[in-house]
Parts: structure tokens; sequence; C-alpha cells
């Protein structure tokens, strides 16, 4: 429907009439929009544990581990999926040795003793009981 006023100053008066309006003048009733779309979170799977060490650990280091992880290919949007809070894991390795220690076991020093004549050659006073020495000591 299509509605005309005619206003008369001089009367103060509106009048109101109806008549067919043009359909090129029509108004649109309808409109493109565009909803977001939700987008939930997309991570990939973990990734394999990395590898535990082969080799025996020194006795002081701390325990080995492994460890696994993901990617996020896409982040979550409108109100989508969020992301997992867990993207990287860690845990102990199962068995793996401690490196023996091996130390030189010593035993006590035995008691000074002249170096021998062949050694000492030239050195005076070969006949005392004093001088250089040498102390002696096992080890195994």
């Amino acid at each position: 429907m299509c509605i005309g006023r005619l206003n008369k100053v001089f009367l103060k008066t509106l009048f109101v009439y109806t008549c067919r309006c043009l359909d090129s003048s029509r108004p649109e009733t309808n409109r493109p929009c565009l909803l977001p779309c939700k987008k939930d979170c997309v991570v990939t799977p973990f990734s394999e544990w990395t590898a535990c060490p082969t080799s025996c650990l020194p006795d002081n280091s701390t325990a080995a581990m492994q460890s696994r992880y993901r990617i996020i290919i896409q982040m979550s949007a409108n109100g989508g999926q969020e992301c997992p809070d867990t993207m990287y894991e860690e845990r102990e390795c199962d068995s793996v040795r401690v490196c023996p220690v091996y130390r030189w076991r010593m035993q006590k020093w035995h008691s000074c003793t002249l170096v021998p004549d062949s050694v000492r050659r030239g050195l005076s006073g070969s006949g005392e009981a004093c001088g250089n020495g040498l102390e002696t000591r096992g080890k195994y």
C-alpha cells in the first residue's frame, strides 16, 4: 500500500489518501546478511613419544624423561569448542639403569724408603739412611 500526504498550510489540515505506487519504488523486504559460523579448535594427534636413553645415566642425574606434543591447526572462533589444555606431555622413562661408578681403591702408604742407589747416581751420602726417599702404595 502506498500512502501519500497533502498538507494544506493555510487550513492547517492534513489529508491522507491512498493510491497505487510504482513497483520500481518498492522498498526491499529482504537483504543478505552473514551469520558467523562456529569453528571448533582442530589439533593434530599427539606425536610419538621421544626416545628414552639407551645408555646408562650418571648417578647424580635427574630421571630420564620422554615427551610428546600436538599442534593447533585451527583456533576456535565464534563460540566453537576450545582447544584442549594439554598440548605437551612428559613422563619418566621406564627402567633406565644408573651407570656403575668405578673408583680406585687405594692401600695405605708404605713407610718412606731411600731411593735405590741405581737411581741416586752421583748423589752424596749414598750410605746414609736419610735424604730423598719414596713412599709407595698399591691401587686396585
